[in-house]
């Protein structure tokens, strides 16, 4: 009890003077974690040393900076981010039922690095109005267990360039109707269980790489 009196002092102290230094707020307990006024330039050493091994859930507010690498947090199951400045987003979930979401935050680059186990992922129509001003370009969704893609949902993004969403279980795909400004370089669906009858009103891709279906 008195080990555990004086890790929670500690952790109090690191709050306390991350708010006095540099405004990075951390909250967490064994399993959970809420992070705000992250500035990865100035606190990246600091905020991922309060993020033990056993972390499950994150929310993270109010972060800015270039890259935003979550990879390195083992069991992390749960993402929000909130309210943010960033270039990239990349994240690693394996564990079973894992869900992203991401709101008010434009970003160019948002990887999913191996999360298979990746079931939800929600943009808000805030962050899809913010990605037109900054360019999004990439959207990575490789190696997961999606098993529906409805193009509609990246309409709003015509700086979209790269669409990556190979190796999930993909059996469906859903084509907005009319012209779609949409005008991707690549788009992947390799290794999914789509028919060829599924691609036919993909027009708006320069290369379609639909090898390894069923």
């Amino acid at each position: 009890m008195a080990w555990l009196q004086r890790q929670g002092v500690k952790c109090l102290l690191f709050v306390l003077l991350c708010q006095l230094t540099h405004g990075l707020n951390c909250w967490c307990s064994t399993t959970t974690c809420l992070m705000r006024n992250l500035d990865l330039h100035v606190d990246y050493s600091s905020a991922f040393s309060c993020l033990s091994n056993t972390i499950s859930e994150l929310t993270a507010e109010f972060v800015k900076g270039d890259v935003f690498d979550l990879t390195t947090v083992p069991n992390l199951r749960h993402f929000v981010l909130d309210h943010s400045q960033l270039d990239s987003l990349i994240v690693s979930l394996t564990r079973e039922g894992s869900t992203v979401s991401v709101t008010t935050t434009p970003l160019r680059t948002v990887i999913f690095h191996h999360s298979r186990n990746l079931v939800d992922v929600r943009i808000d129509n805030t962050l899809l109005a913010t990605m037109r001003r900054t360019s999004l370009t990439t959207i990575i969704l490789e190696g997961n267990r999606l098993r529906e893609v409805n193009f509609s949902m990246f309409v709003s993004m015509p700086k979209l360039t790269y669409l990556l969403i190979g190796r999930n279980l993909l059996s469906s795909v859903t084509v907005p109707d009319g012209q779609s400004p949409m005008r991707l370089k690549r788009l992947d669906l390799s290794f999914n269980r789509l028919a060829n009858a599924n691609l036919s009103g993909i027009s708006f891709a320069k290369t379609i790489d639909a090898s390894g279906n069923e």
